[in-house]
């Protein structure tokens, strides 16, 4: 991948998760917002990969399928965007969707450290603004009101 678009995936990742947000407290005060409705067209699909590091290597082992079948079925269609927990995780996950046949040329990574795979709780979430223009929110999961034990 080129150095230029790993760069602003990172940033986009950064931005979503909590670094900071193009819509803050005071914009999202006075402007409303909607998520972009499933049938629209759309660049790619955020997954978040499940690893061993919070649920230990039988969760990863039962619930890894799962997510080789979606980047499986996305890839033809889209760009999948894989955020990994780590660089090790980085090429294991490559190693695998490549010796599954799909074509890495569809698929990217982004190292994000997580402790849970659900993209839509701490991934990056798009809406439109008012005027229609893509925006990223952070919306400051807490793991369901700090229940579930979320690490910052």
């Amino acid at each position: 991948m080129k150095k230029w678009k790993k760069v602003l995936l990172a940033a986009l990742a950064l931005v979503s998760l909590g670094a900071g947000c193009l819509v803050n407290k005071e914009v999202a005060a006075v402007e409303k917002f909607t998520f972009p409705a499933e049938d629209e067209k759309h660049e790619g699909t955020w997954l978040t990969w499940p690893h061993a590091k919070t649920y230990g290597k039988a969760y990863q082992k039962a619930v890894e399928p799962i997510w080789v079948q979606m980047a499986e079925s996305l890839h033809t269609g889209e760009k999948v965007h894989i955020m990994v927990y780590d660089e090790q995780e980085e090429a294991r996950v490559h190693a695998l969707l490549e010796k599954e046949g799909l074509d890495m040329s569809q698929v990217d990574f982004l190292v994000v450290p997580s402790d849970d795979v659900w993209s839509r709780d701490t991934g990056p979430m798009y809406v439109r603004d008012e005027a229609g223009e893509l925006r990223i929110v952070d919306f400051g999961f807490n793991g369901w009101g700090g229940q579930d034990g979320v690490r910052k």
